[in-house]
């Protein structure tokens, strides 16, 4: 009985001690910094120590499907390049969407006009021609791009340089 107990106790404690994240809701993007708690140049192995193995791997790509995000380690020294986040528009219900946001508090679900308003006019925009509602804000300096359909953010991308830059 006394085992029993004590590995309850020690099940209990390593769940409390974990720090994986359990939601996206709480990342907060930097651009050019973090995305949550990732960052540039971080290895394969330290990315999944911190959010655990990836849903899927496909040629340098690992997918969260429960923080709705993927992982982009395709540069040359195989470390985190992009983060791309979605708002889960998909019929499977174990994709969610992403739920964190800026430190400005953009996040999916935001409008042009608040983006705009956080970040100023985009250094590019890109618009596709069979989809009218649909575009892209380049933010090119911040590392930053905003997918647009029909006015709101569906879609989140922060691209990394090589390393990453310190924390100021």
């Amino acid at each position: 009985m006394r085992l029993a107990l004590g590995l309850i106790a020690l099940a209990i404690l390593a769940g409390a001690c974990s720090k994986r994240p359990t939601s996206s809701a709480a990342f907060n993007i930097r651009p050019g910094y973090n995305f949550g708690p990732l960052h540039a140049g971080m290895t394969m192995e330290q990315v999944q120590a911190i959010l655990g193995p990836p849903d899927r791997k496909s040629d340098g790509n690992w997918t969260y499907e429960n923080f709705g995000f993927w992982v982009d380690f395709g540069n040359t020294n195989h470390t985190v390049h992009i983060v791309m986040c979605s708002g889960g528009h998909t019929s499977d219900p174990a994709v969610k969407g992403f739920a964190g946001h800026t430190q400005e508090g953009i996040g999916i679900g935001s409008t042009r006009a608040e983006v705009i308003a956080a970040y100023g006019e985009p250094s590019a925009t890109q618009k596709t021609p069979n989809r009218p509602d649909f575009e892209v804000l380049h933010y090119r300096p911040l590392g930053l791009d905003f997918s647009l359909d029909a006015g709101k953010v569906t879609g989140m991308a922060v691209i990394f340089r090589s390393a990453a830059p310190s924390a100021q």
